[in-house]
């Protein structure tokens, strides 16, 4: 048997693993109950705080 060597471009690779570590990162944060919030101003964050103490 002959085992053939598939050369994938760099771009391409770090793609790959991108896409692999995004959905190892959603499944992890589905499992433990973490809700990742990005984009968020530092304004709505102390409106958040101050509705919650409130």
């Amino acid at each position: 048997m002959i085992h053939t060597l598939t050369a994938i471009s760099v771009p391409l690779e770090w793609t790959l693993k991108s896409e692999l570590l995004s959905r190892m990162e959603r499944l992890l944060n589905f499992k433990f109950g973490t809700l990742l919030v990005k984009n968020v101003s530092g304004q709505s964050q102390a409106a958040t705080t101050v509705g919650l103490m409130a």
